[in-house]
């Protein structure tokens, strides 16, 4: 009896299953499964090779050993192989996020037995502060599509990447940052100029009420204002002038659906997003941001982010040290934007920032309400110890 040959069609099917088996493998393993070539040379791509797919080696060997390259598993994460360790870099959300709550439980039993001397850690500190004006020609503050734009050494032709990457220095790994394209779209062509001379920043502690600095504040060249404070019934206190609100997920997410609605106070107000080193909120929040209110919003540059980011965990290790205090992980956003306002202003002046760990029998959580304040996630007391730290050095100064 004669055999039947399979048909084309069988063929197809039984690979489109194969391939789909493949993929849902893949995608629980996070085993990498994609390509991408870079200009620069970073890593080696030997491991790289030994981590892919058979049906991918011949294509990876076939690129120069000079060649950079990043590899994207089935989630769509972004991963780079090294000769010496296989990284994690899809963000600080990817490469912190898994073993969050195991890194916590870590961090307060270091506390008070740290194995560096305390002098090494406050040499790390006085470096760190010393390099606290972090943007220049190469580290941007803003996020903008002329970033994107690479010339590729390997195609010799310009092109767009859809991803950020960063040098880590305090990890020694690569950060790679994946944008959407919907999200390319609508990022503005050139970074904006933010240039001022006096700089306001207005945090939201009740300890604004015992003052009467509106005058003072608004005569500021610009004035920072954090999660959309309401200055209206307390212009006397807070000022009446914004210039940049500066406002974290969970608010970005309330305007997006209406919960919270925002009315810039005149046409100079800049809404800024600074939690882009998130992987939800470059996803998820910050297109819908731009659509909503074009060129009034800004994202800050996920480099700038991870840069708050180091700098808090270097000054919290330091102070840990000396105090024998554990502080909690996180920075408020009203650290995020005193550091916004030290890269774009000559004179920086803090208003209404209050210790609230510690003073909360005193003071409001809040200027505006009478809400009991979360000390569970921010460490009030720390980010004082550091604005004092950087007053210390000349480069801001705590009215209140």
């Amino acid at each position: 009896m004669r055999r039947r040959k399979p048909s084309i069609l069988f063929l197809v099917i039984s690979l489109a299953l194969i391939w789909s088996s493949f993929f849902v493998l893949f995608t629980y393993l996070d085993v990498p499964i994609g390509i991408a070539i870079q200009e620069k040379p970073l890593f080696r791509i030997s491991l790289a090779v030994k981590s892919m797919p058979n049906s991918l080696k011949g294509q990876a060997e076939s690129f120069s050993e000079e060649t950079s390259l990043l590899v994207f598993n089935s989630a769509g994460q972004l991963r780079r192989t090294s000769s010496e360790q296989d990284l994690d870099c899809d963000g600080l959300e990817g490469a912190r996020g898994k073993h969050r709550g195991k890194r916590n439980r870590e961090d307060s039993e270091k506390t008070g037995r740290n194995s560096r001397p305390l002098e090494t850690i406050r040499d790390e500190v006085r470096q760190k502060l010393s390099e606290i004006r972090f943007v220049n020609q190469y580290n941007r503050l803003i996020t903008h599509r002329r970033q994107f734009i690479i010339w590729n050494a390997t195609l010799k032709s310009i092109i767009q990447r859809h991803f950020l990457e960063y040098f880590d220095d305090q990890t020694g790994s690569t950060l790679v940052y994946a944008f959407p394209s919907k999200l390319m779209a609508l990022l503005p062509m050139d970074e904006p100029l933010l240039d001022y001379e006096t700089c306001a920043v207005v945090g939201n502690s009740g300890v604004t009420l015992l003052r009467l600095d509106g005058k003072d504040i608004d005569g500021h060249d610009a004035v920072f204002r954090i999660n959309l404070a309401p200055v209206r019934g307390f212009e006397d206190h807070v000022g009446s002038k914004t210039t940049f609100q500066v406002i974290n997920s969970p608010n970005i997410r309330e305007m997006l659906t209406g919960t919270l609605r925002w009315r810039a106070s005149d046409n100079e107000t800049r809404l800024v997003m600074f939690e882009t080193a998130a992987r939800f909120a470059r996803h998820h929040l910050a297109a819908p941001l731009l659509e909503e209110h074009g060129s009034r919003a800004l994202l800050l540059s996920p480099s700038f982010s991870n840069h708050c980011e180091q700098l808090w965990r270097t000054l919290k290790e330091s102070l840990e040290a000396e105090t024998g205090v554990a502080f909690h992980r996180k920075p408020m956003s009203g650290f995020f934007a005193v550091l916004m306002a030290l890269q774009v202003c000559d004179r920086v002046d803090l208003y209404g920032f209050d210790a609230y760990t510690s003073s909360r029998t005193k003071n409001l959580y809040h200027y505006f309400d009478h809400v009991e304040g979360f000390t569970g996630v921010h460490s009030f007391d720390l980010a004082m110890h550091i604005f004092r730290k950087i007053q210390e050095i000349g480069l801001l100064t705590i009215k209140s």
